[in-house]
């Protein structure tokens, strides 16, 4: 059942703590692949997204000194599908999340990943990098 923008966005607004200056990014952020007319869902938000998050991984190790070793450890491991996947789910952004509708409502973990990048990447661009490193932390992906 296709979930209706109007409702979802302020509860996940609610969830990151945020609230988007363009409501139309955080919905797009919540669309599979077909899904509200989105043809490639939230993939072009996903891959934003994903760029930032090991970006701040990354910037964060930095001052550490540590080898680069480290670092690629840490940007890769907070960054995986997995972990991604477990904090939009036990943040509870699954059940705001417009499936492939041949999916018949099912939402997947690749799905609820892509879907946090996605989030990550829509708040960046709504709010710039101070609301995005306050919802990284909520999330609990930093």
């Amino acid at each position: 059942m296709m979930k209706i923008q109007s409702e979802v966005v302020p509860q996940v607004e609610f969830i990151l703590n945020y609230n988007f200056m363009k409501p139309d990014i955080c919905w797009e952020a919540l669309q599979g692949k077909g899904a509200g007319g989105f043809p490639h869902g939230n993939k072009r938000l996903a891959l934003v997204g994903d760029v930032l998050l090991r970006l701040k991984h990354i910037r964060d190790w930095f001052p550490t000194s540590s080898s680069p070793e480290v670092g690629t450890n840490i940007a890769s491991g907070l960054g995986t599908n997995a972990h991604l996947a477990m904090r939009g789910r036990q943040a509870g952004l699954d059940r705001f999340i417009n499936p492939n509708p041949s999916q018949k409502g099912a939402v997947n973990d690749g799905l609820v990943a892509d879907t946090v990048e996605a989030l990550i990447g829509a708040v960046e661009m709504d709010g710039g990098s101070w609301a995005l490193d306050e919802v990284m932390k909520r999330l609990g992906v930093l």
